[in-house]
């Protein structure tokens, strides 16, 4: 009898020794997993921030190029304007025999 009581003792020796090596296991993914989360949530917002900022950017390349092409098109108007008393009304006489 005394050896069943010492084999149930420790076995609930070990049952318990188990129980709280699972326990420390646990609290010890609870950290990793908490540490992860904050990664990952501040990765998230970072990223966010990225984009907002990019799409900022490319709101003023936009608008830069839309600037530009706006003033290439009045350079090219007045460039025209100021040529075209030079240029004739009428095509050249056509040279060729018919």
């Amino acid at each position: 009898m005394a050896t069943k009581k010492s084999s149930q003792s420790h076995k609930q020796n070990n049952l318990d020794a188990g129980v709280e090596q699972l326990d420390s296991i646990l609290g010890t993914y609870t950290k990793y997993e908490s540490r992860g989360v904050k990664f990952a949530a501040e990765a998230i917002d970072e990223s966010a921030r990225l984009a907002k900022d990019w799409i900022i950017y490319a709101g003023e390349v936009s608008a830069e190029a839309r600037r530009l092409g706006l003033e290439s098109a009045r350079t090219y108007a007045d460039a025209w304007r100021r040529t075209a008393p030079m240029q004739t009304a009428e095509p050249a006489a056509s040279t060729a025999k018919g």
